[in-house]
């Protein structure tokens, strides 16, 4: 799955500052990939060919970071 096609959902209430994105880039350099840690939940209802993310939007922003949006990335992680 390509990283352009998960959206943030607009409506978390968790909001997180650059410092905390960079600790939790480093905490997930550590986790071997593929591990639970690094899954994501999201929802197909959105519009066409976009799926809102539920849990993991700040995983999903590191993600983003580390890998642009455009990275093929193993299904087993979403």
């Amino acid at each position: 799955m390509k990283l352009c096609e998960l959206r943030e959902n607009p409506d978390n209430p968790s909001k997180c500052s650059e410092k905390q994105l960079e600790r939790l880039a480093g905490k997930m350099k550590r986790v071997p990939a593929g591990l639970t840690a690094m899954r994501i939940a999201y929802v197909t209802d959105s519009p066409p060919c976009v799926k809102t993310v539920i849990s993991g939007n700040k995983r999903l922003r590191v993600l983003k970071m580390r890998h642009g949006p455009d990275e093929e990335l193993p299904d087993e992680w979403f």
